[in-house]
């Protein structure tokens, strides 16, 4: 189709008017994330987790892991220290 000299398509757009619309939105994306705010270690629910919660977490799983072996222990006729729940 002829229009004033001009030849209209219904072409896609260049591959480079893509691309960098593409680069374009990849780079307002990191402007984004840069503007996020503060990292989760840095606030105060971030310093209670790590400070307060996750100790307490890990002894109560180390806790849970000596009972098991002291009962496994137990079950396989072993005996069992009550200083600190192994054999010497």
């Amino acid at each position: 189709m002829i229009t004033n000299g001009l030849v209209r398509t219904s072409l896609p757009p260049p591959r480079c008017i893509i691309t960098n619309k593409l680069k374009t939105a990849k780079k307002r994306e990191k402007r984004e994330v840069k503007n996020m705010g503060p990292q989760f270690f840095e606030t105060q629910m971030g310093h209670k987790f790590y400070n307060v919660q996750l100790p307490a977490l890990t002894k109560a799983i180390n806790r849970l892991a000596e009972a098991i072996e002291k009962q496994n222990n137990i079950a396989l006729g072993k005996e069992v220290s009550s200083s600190d729940g192994e054999d010497e």
